[in-house]
């Protein structure tokens, strides 16, 4: 495979790919012990991956984004008028 001008081989793309999901893997851990968010749609993403269902991304729902939007209106309903 051909990949930025360089001619790489399948193997390492695939072990790449692993290494990142599995890094990925370790940041949603290290955010939950931390007690911080974590993007869902990557959540998502791993859930996929891990059940080997790739179709799970095809519904996509912001959950992060209904959430800022909530804010916003908790915000604006203190507002000085």
């Amino acid at each position: 495979m051909i990949c930025c001008g360089f001619q790489v081989p399948y193997e390492d793309l695939e072990q790449a790919a692993r290494l990142v999901v599995q890094a990925l893997h370790v940041r949603e851990r290290y955010m939950a012990i931390s007690h911080q968010t974590f993007p869902s749609i990557t959540s998502r993403f791993l859930r996929s991956v891990d059940s080997g269902c790739p179709h799970l991304l095809d519904d996509i729902q912001h959950e992060d984004r209904k959430t800022i939007e909530g804010k916003l209106k908790k915000l604006n309903r203190y507002s000085v008028q």
